[in-house]
């Protein structure tokens, strides 16, 4: 090697031992259960890999980028604290001016990771994250995921009311002994019910407004455009809806726990490491390899979050030709909500949400 090969391999060696540097405080922060000090790391990490990117190949850059992802699911059971406070640190680099171009393949991690999330621990897991954005990001109702998590719990619930009423219907028409073999068996009520927030909950009630006024109307509760009258009728109504979908669901639900959780050893970035390479994580090698691997364009913060339709009854615009999703997860959350009949009050659901114009920019 030249001089200058050396030059850049020595160069790209003490880049590595900064990012591990900082791998280990890192870690640190997560021992002592530091959830602001976790936040703020993972942003510089963050930082560092892509603004001060001095390593020598890509695939480098890549793994580190793979180990700190991971760290999401790898304490999701251990303590889900650290876990949102990792999210959190993605979502403060994303809003810092030097992480604004990556923030749409740092939302579109997000919300792969929410939906892993999901999966993997129930609907349990919106109350933590909904608090970690509420808690610690400022203008939180303005974020990608908040809208992208938003936008599945409505969903889900509109779905849930559809097989209520089903079963309410069959209840009606049907003789008691017959009612489980007319009602279709592959439609269930969720338990979402169980774990979206209640107006009187200390913690978590805030977002109750929110879901409750969405539920029914096509306006952003955050922009103030409701009269508190509406709003109180509008939880009445939801309060109500929420009984009856846990009246009518038969489930056994443990209690969520916000306690943290001892971990039992001290963790540092070695050893997670080891761990993190095996095949168990496989699958998000292959989520982040998709993602970085993607054609994108540089896109402005107004069209990441695209504002509902002042006119419902304006001929939707039509959308750019794009190349198919390859992710049915993400495909499948593109598709409008349809109209559906709700308990009173009910108004129609503005079918060109936020979600459907942003993403087909970049990807």
């Amino acid at each position: 090697m030249n001089d200058i090969q050396v030059k850049q391999v020595n160069e790209a060696n003490e880049f590595s031992s900064k990012i591990n540097l900082h791998f280990e405080e890192l870690f640190n922060s997560i021992n002592e259960k530091n959830t602001k000090d976790i936040s703020n790391k993972v942003d510089q990490i963050l930082t560092i890999i892509f603004v001060e990117n001095n390593l020598t190949t890509i695939v480098e850059k890549n793994n580190y980028i793979k180990d700190i992802y991971k760290l999401i699911f790898y304490f999701q059971l251990k303590n889900i604290n650290i876990s949102t406070s990792i999210i959190c640190g993605f979502i403060q680099f994303g809003k810092k001016k030097s992480g604004k171009k990556y923030r749409p393949m740092i939302d579109y991690f997000l919300m792969e990771s929410f939906d892993i999330l999901l999966k993997q621990c129930g609907w349990c897991i919106i109350k933590p994250i909904m608090n970690m954005l509420h808690n610690n990001i400022y203008n939180f109702q303005t974020e990608t995921l908040f809208s992208y998590v938003s936008s599945k719990i409505i969903r889900q619930l509109i779905e849930d009311i559809v097989v209520m009423n089903e079963i309410k219907n069959n209840k009606n028409n049907n003789d008691n002994d017959n009612i489980k073999n007319n009602i279709n068996t592959d439609s269930s009520i969720s338990e979402l019910c169980y774990h979206v927030p209640r107006e009187k909950s200390f913690s978590f009630g805030w977002y109750s407004y929110y879901i409750a006024c969405e539920l029914y109307e096509n306006k952003n509760y955050y922009k103030k455009q409701l009269k508190q009258t509406q709003i109180r009728h509008y939880l009445m109504n939801y309060r109500k809806i929420i009984n009856e979908l846990r009246n009518n669901l038969i489930l056994e639900i443990g209690n969520y726990s916000e306690e943290e959780d001892e971990i039992d050893i001290y963790l540092n970035y070695v050893t997670v490491e080891e761990e993190l390479k095996t095949d168990k994580y496989n699958y998000i090698d292959t989520i982040v390899d998709f993602i970085l691997d993607s054609p994108k364009k540089e896109i402005t913060e107004s069209e990441l979050i695209a504002e509902p339709q002042a006119e419902p009854q304006a001929e939707p615009q039509t959308e750019p030709q794009t190349e198919p999703q390859t992710e049915p997860a993400q495909q499948a959350q593109t598709e409008p909500i349809k109209n559906i009949p709700l308990p009173s009050p009910s108004t129609t659901k503005n079918e060109n949400g936020w979600f459907s114009g942003w993403f087909s920019g970049w990807v």
